[in-house]
């Protein structure tokens, strides 16, 4: 546990007001709740004109420049009852409206993003958890990363971190585990761009989201039924993540700055031996097993206590910077922000620092076409310092190989160097010398960016395309010096990793809505995906330095030469999706959705899928019977079925491989290729879960309560694992899809 001490500071700079002329007039207002508290945040705009805007901190709001005439202004904010007054504005006259909002636990307008377009809650007919921008948004201790800010604020979704240091991966789980071998981590969508899945290492400095901004997030919608999912088909098995990052309001220029500064401590330290009792452990132990006593009573006495946890234990700043501008003005919104932070480890040698841009524009070319672009570039550097991995014994890193090691031996040697290991039946490395001497790094680049355009064909029919691309770059240097353990051997060692991610994707789409379509509305969403990804790698090590300074900088100073591997692969995934919204009376909600995928990670014979779903929702609070009742506020039920795959396995899995090997011909050494010890697999096909939902939306005391409880049933089949075959076979292993069902 830590504590956390922080000074936060938010500065909001509007642009400078214009004045009105004489052919036109001013709107100008406050928004405030019952308690006469200004309302920071809420929509504000002029109905059926361009002025819409945000109330600033003071819940006011300014529209100059209006014609003359009657209006209705309109305001909206999460978490209280709409409202709206009727204004007229006259030349050269500036007209005042105050507006008090009742709050409201909940709104039933609101619009959550839904995958491949948006809904509002009264219609979901799937189970999707809401999460907005405001709420993962903590100015004293901004969330390092988002899946860390998803921590306890969704039903169904599991947050577990398996580690302290700055920046760590963490196990996002959506409704549990599916797979046994296969990646059970979500699928992450940032604007419409399919970025990353989480990954399914143990390793805690993996982790595909730290490089997203979390001040960036306007929204974030996790969806976890089979009638949300299915409109991801293949990635959907694990649940799908939708984030939405801020865009320009409309009605004026605005600059935001905020900055943090804070320190982490711990709380409570976890005690351990001292020299004394850990030398009379060690004597008790080696009495049990009929030895002699290890040490001699004097020694036992006059033994010297070295505390080593709280050596590598410090109170650690943490410190987050931010400008962020936004407006927009003749049919164009923008947004460009940056954002700095840096969070030092409370475990020495471990420190996150990352730059983030980031640029979102749309405009209104005329009225049946607009385009935009989302554009965001993040830079991190991670010092990881050989971080605590889980492990015990001689394995055991961190603050654990520090509790375990000998506190009876010193830091360093009487000629001043390290003390290398404790060796007392396990070979623990001094931790001191680890955090102080090791370096281990991890620099990551990440860009997104995506072009979309959407022309209106006519009032009911919208075409809509999005191209985007998503790069990653990393390199990771290593260097162990010869004064400490993990060096000593070698006489200094050192390595460099590269690695480089691109995915190409496009999608086209058709909308279709109509209202009035026989009894109800009705909602069409078509169209097709294509996204490539390729990656690739090279890793380069030396050992043995006559001069170390340099560390990995000159790998061809160590006399034992460079050895390099390297790879690529690349994976491909086509599809076609469909899904049709109708609402019968506004009463009964119908969703049916489906997604054709084909993946090149799957056998010649199983390549394509399909995945449908359908689901019903029954909005019980508008039926008659329910007009005179004074218990619920609201009352939805909601039923679904369908199914969902998942890809998330290595390329290559169902084809034959070849692997590198050495012949000895003569007195040389030959390298070549040789089949590799993987059994192709032409059957090689999708994990396929099958989910069943039913679920009840409801809230009571004027909307101050509300509940959403969810019954499901998911069966996962064909589970995608690595078997083992008989050496006499010719391999060692084949991926397969085998009849095993998960419930």
């Amino acid at each position: 546990m830590r504590r956390l001490f922080a000074i936060v500071a938010l500065l909001v700079l509007s642009a400078p007001t214009i004045s009105a002329q004489e052919t036109t007039g001013t709107i100008t207002g406050t928004i405030t709740d019952s308690f006469g508290m200004p309302v920071t945040g809420a929509e504000v705009w002029v109905e059926g004109t361009r002025f819409h805007a945000l109330a600033r901190d003071d819940g006011r709001f300014l529209f100059p420049g209006v014609a003359p005439g009657a209006y209705v202004v309109k305001v909206f904010r999460i978490g209280y009852a709409d409202d709206e007054a009727a204004v007229t504005v006259v030349a050269g006259e500036t007209t005042q409206v105050a507006f008090i909002l009742d709050m409201r636990a909940i709104n039933l307008d609101a619009i959550v993003a839904t995958g491949y377009g948006t809904s509002s809650r009264r219609e979901l007919t799937g189970a999707v958890s809401s999460i907005s921008g405001d709420d993962l948004k903590l100015p004293g201790a901004p969330n390092v990363t988002i899946s860390g800010a998803l921590q306890g604020r969704a039903a169904g979704v599991q947050v577990l971190t398996a580690s302290g240091l700055p920046g760590a991966g963490v196990s996002v789980r959506v409704r549990g585990t599916n797979s046994i071998s296969a990646n059970s981590e979500p699928l992450y969508v940032i604007d419409g761009v399919p970025v990353a899945q989480g990954t399914s290492s143990s390793d805690p400095t993996q982790n595909p989201l730290v490089t997203v901004n979390t001040a960036d997030i306007a929204s974030v919608e996790i969806l976890k039924d089979a009638s949300a999912t299915a409109i991801y088909g293949a990635r959907g098995a694990n649940g799908v993540v939708l984030i939405t990052t801020r865009s320009g309001g409309e009605g004026g220029n605005v600059v935001t700055v905020e900055s943090s500064y804070g320190t982490q401590s711990i709380a409570k330290d976890i005690n351990v031996l001292n020299a004394q009792q850990y030398r009379q452990l060690r004597n008790e132990a080696m009495t049990n097993v009929g030895q002699a006593p290890q040490y001699s009573d004097q020694e036992v006495s006059q033994a010297s206590t070295t505390d080593y946890p709280s050596l590598l234990l410090r109170t650690a700043p943490q410190q987050s910077h931010s400008i962020t501008f936004s407006g927009s003005g003749d049919g164009t919104q923008y947004l460009v922000s940056g954002n700095f932070m840096e969070q030092e480890g409370i475990i020495r040698g471990t420190d996150f620092r990352r730059y983030a841009g980031r640029v979102n524009l749309q405009r209104n070319f005329t009225d049946r076409f607009r385009a935009g672009t989302n554009l965001s570039f993040t830079r991190i550097r991670h010092d990881l310092s050989q971080v605590e991995n889980g492990q015990l014994a001689g394995n055991s890193r961190g603050i654990l190989a520090a509790m375990i090691y000998d506190p009876a031996l010193p830091v360093y040697d009487e000629d001043g160097n390290y003390i290398k290991r404790a060796v007392l039946g396990e070979f623990v490395d001094n931790p001191v010398a680890t955090v102080n001497e090791l370096v281990e790094r991890r620099n990551e680049s990440r860009f997104v960016g995506s072009l979309f355009g959407e022309f209106a064909i006519t009032p009911a029919l919208r075409l809509q395309n999005r191209s985007a691309v998503n790069t990653w770059d990393a390199y990771n240097p290593y260097f162990a010096p010869s004064s400490i353990q993990q060096g000593f051997l070698t006489n200094g060692s050192a390595s460099i990793w590269q690695g480089r991610t691109t995915e190409v994707l496009n999608e086209t789409l058709l909308n279709y809505e109509r209202s009035a379509v026989g009894p109800g509305d009705l909602a069409l969403v078509g169209g097709f995906t294509y996204q490539d990804s390729d990656f690739d790698f090279t890793s380069v090590s030396a050992a043995d330095f006559l001069v170390e300074d340099p560390m990995w900088n000159s790998l061809q100073g160590g006399a034992q030469r460079p050895t390099v591997s390297s790879g690529a692969s690349d994976w491909t995934l086509l599809s076609y999706l469909g899904r049709a919204n109708y609402n019968l009376s506004d009463k009964y909600l119908f969703t049916v959705t489906g997604r054709y995928d084909g993946s090149s990670r799957f056998g010649e014979n199983n390549k394509w899928a399909f995945f449908p779903s359908a689901a019903l929702a029954w909005r019980a609070i508008d039926e008659d019977f329910m007009a005179d009742q004074e218990i619920f506020d609201d009352l939805k039920v909601r039923i679904s079925y369908g199914l969902t795959g998942n890809q998330a396995v290595d390329p290559y899995n169902s084809l034959a491989g070849m692997a590198v090997t050495e012949s000895a011909i003569g007195s040389r050494n030959t390298i070549s290729f040789a089949p590799g010890s993987r059994s192709p697999n032409p059957d090689l096909k999708w994990e396929t879960t099958t989910q069943f939902n039913f679920g009840v939306d409801a809230a009571f005391l004027d909307n101050r309560l509300s509940v959403s409880a969810d019954a499901y049933r998911a069966t996962t089949d064909d589970l995608l694992l690595v078997v083992n075959m008989p050496w006499t076979s010719g391999f060692a292993a084949n991926t397969s899809s085998i009849c095993l069902t998960t419930r």
